[in-house]
């Protein structure tokens, strides 16, 4: 990822000869290496959940990522920045994602301890 980023342009230079599309192209790839390490993150917490039988939870995550918050923020992004908000709406949704996630982790953790107690 950091060499992603690092060379960007380089990169997207070696396939395409046109200035300003290099440049949008090397915008592009900068803001898809931020957004991965949270899409890593929130995919992580999804199959976690599936992991540890929580089905239900896994969903809940999946939808609230994609439904609850994608879609909206696109919408919400491309209204107000265009194309560069497009860009950059995974890497906001997976970002708040996460934090929805590790609540949720942090409150299944707890049941599951519990139940281990219990047990």
């Amino acid at each position: 990822m950091l060499l992603y980023y690092l060379f960007a342009d380089r990169l997207i230079g070696a396939f395409i000869g046109d200035a300003e599309t290099v440049r949008l192209g090397t915008s592009f790839l900068r803001a898809r290496c931020f957004a991965t390490p949270f899409m890593f993150l929130s995919f992580n917490m999804v199959h976690f959940m599936q992991a540890v039988n929580r089905g239900r939870e896994s969903f809940l995550l999946a939808a609230i990522r994609q439904i609850g918050l994608n879609i909206p923020i696109l919408l919400i992004m491309n209204a107000i920045f265009g194309m560069m908000g497009i860009v950059w709406t995974q890497a906001i949704a997976d970002l708040i994602n996460v934090i929805i996630s590790y609540v949720i982790y942090h409150r299944v953790l707890g049941q599951i301890n519990k139940e281990e107690r219990n047990a």
